[in-house]
């Protein structure tokens, strides 16, 4: 028999589950694929191969498998998935903070209209079959795990206002949520800071909760908040996660702000606690101090209600500017707080210059106060423009990337290697390899077992993917060959699209992908629908 790749020599981690109590199973073996499956592990010297791929002195994992990335309809734009695969990432679970490829209907059509002009597309789908069949119609560089999210959901049904979604609005939300994961959907998921979402009570959340937990789906939150009110918003998870059975993972886990960067202790006891109740919850999190979203997620939730319009309208009001004006001071009180916010991406050329700094140059080069400079702009690009937080502590990061409950996630969409529109967080680039690179090699936070467990073998068995996550005969083919001397992030907040260092060879489904640390060209990623 001839094997279609053999890869020969290299220490072979296979993904196994890690519970604090020792690493994966290693070995220095040889991998034989065969038809996008691995066939064989052990002593190849034997075997035959149309290609073979010396790995000595390097490590073979699973593909990365990135629980919380943002790609779903960029992935109809930039199929070849550069930032992805470049840092080992062979498959990525889409549709997290609430923001998902279907339902698109109702009021949501129109916001979705908006971001597919933005990106040089058409909408031309209406629910998550549709947008999945979309997909599948053409090749692209990873695999796809989508989720649905709760804004689609609510935007659709009860649309941009700030109020409580009515009992039959409530069960037609669980009507559309059964139907999308019936489609193939492997979960819902939330996004409770932004608008629709951050409009829906515990209640309706619940509600909805309990749907996806009766399909054994699971449950991803971006919580209500994640700074002043921390503690609370955990709370209100892990109650959710207890009052409904259904599996939780809070999405990157963080306590943004220097005041409450102490509170992040008692979080992780309230999470321990809860798991020794019987409450199946855990995190991920990114291997960076800064955040990315929108600049309005800045503005009192009450600015969002009515959707983007009546939010233009607000901005635009003298009368209602002040009283914004006057809440942004009370929220942002030092100095300080302005320079924890770089502006990364505007749509509008005459702007452009202010790409890159943070508010309070932002304000000197317009001319004025940091709050009204805010305000200004958001008016000036119609609400498009992105943003870096830089609201971290190192401390933190490592406790909660330590834990055994913690996987590793970029919280980032694919990106291209050049033609990049602003600066997109670097965790796009680097997220996977700054993992193995700085906080196992250099900083030991992380055996390199654990880590690898947590970026492959644990999310499979999280998420429920039977075949993919191990280096095991049967298994999909998807593997990563890197050096474990070398690896390393390269991107920066200044630098964004720096390409990883020491990731040799990407396989997807059995093809290379990447060899040689550049992308083959091969587009070999499939849809994975949840049966």
């Amino acid at each position: 028999m001839t094997f279609d790749l053999v890869i020969r020599g290299g220490t072979v981690f296979d993904g196994g589950g890690w519970a604090g109590g020792g690493g994966p199973e290693e070995a220095v073996a040889d991998v034989a694929v065969f038809e996008g499956c691995i066939a064989r592990v052990g002593d190849g010297s034997s075997w035959k191969a149309s290609r073979e791929i010396d790995a000595r002195d390097r490590v073979v994992s699973p593909g990365f498998i990135d629980i919380h990335g943002h790609s779903d309809v960029k992935l109809l734009v930039n199929p070849r998935c550069e930032s992805k695969l470049l840092q080992g990432v062979t498959t990525e679970v889409g549709g997290n903070c609430g923001l998902s490829g279907g339902p698109v209907f109702g009021e949501a059509t129109e916001h979705a209209r908006e971001r597919c002009k933005r990106l040089g597309m058409k909408l031309d789908w209406s629910d998550m079959d549709s947008f999945l069949k979309k997909l599948e119609e053409m090749p692209r560089g990873i695999n796809f795990v989508p989720l649905v999210g709760l804004g689609n959901i609510r935007g659709c049904i009860v649309g941009y206002a700030q109020r409580e979604a009515t009992g039959g609005e409530l069960a037609r939300m669980k009507h559309v949520l059964g139907d999308e994961l019936a489609a193939g959907a492997w979960g819902l998921s939330s996004g409770l800071i932004y608008p629709p979402g951050c409009f829906a009570s515990v209640g309706e959340i619940t509600e909805l909760v309990r749907v996806a937990a009766g399909s054994g789906g699971l449950y991803t939150t971006h919580m209500r908040n994640e700074g002043d009110r921390l503690v609370e918003a955990v709370e209100e998870t892990l109650a959710v996660g207890r009052d409904t059975g259904v599996r939780v993972q809070i999405s990157h886990l963080k306590a943004g702000g220097k005041k409450n960067w102490s509170k992040m202790d008692g979080v992780l006891a309230l999470i321990r606690e809860e798991r020794e109740r019987g409450t199946d919850v855990w995190c991920d999190r990114y291997p960076y101090l800064a955040g990315y979203s929108s600049l309005d997620m800045m503005l009192p939730s009450w600015v969002y209600d009515g959707g983007r319009e009546e939010e233009l309208k607000r901005l635009r009001d003298r009368g209602t500017r002040r009283r914004i004006t006057w809440e942004l001071g009370r929220m942002y009180r030092e100095p300080g707080d302005w320079d924890e916010v770089m502006v990364a991406s505007v749509k509008s050329e005459e702007n452009k210059r202010l790409e890159g700094k943070r508010l309070g140059e932002v304000a000197a080069l317009m001319k004025s106060d940091p709050a009204s400079a805010l305000l200004d702009l958001l008016v000036e690009e119609e609400l498009h423009v992105g943003a870096v937080y830089f609201s971290m502590t190192g401390e933190n990061l490592h406790k909660v990337l330590s834990q055994e409950f913690c996987l590793v996630g970029s919280d980032s969409s694919v990106y291209a290697s050049r033609s990049i529109d602003g600066f997109p967080h670097p965790r796009a680039f680097g997220t996977f390899p700054r993992v193995l690179g700085k906080f196992v090699r250099e900083e030991a936070v992380l055996e390199l077992g654990a880590a690898l467990s947590r970026m492959t073998g644990l999310v499979a068995r999280r998420i429920g993917i039977p075949d993919r996550g191990r280096i095991q005969p049967g298994q999909r083919a998807d593997l990563v060959v890197f050096d474990p001397a070398s690896v390393a992030d390269t991107a920066s907040y200044e630098d964004p699209t720096g390409q990883p260092r020491g990731i040799d060879v990407v396989v997807v489904n059995g093809t290379v992908s990447v060899d040689a640390g550049e992308l083959t060209g091969q587009l070999a990623g499939v849809v994975l629908r949840r049966a």
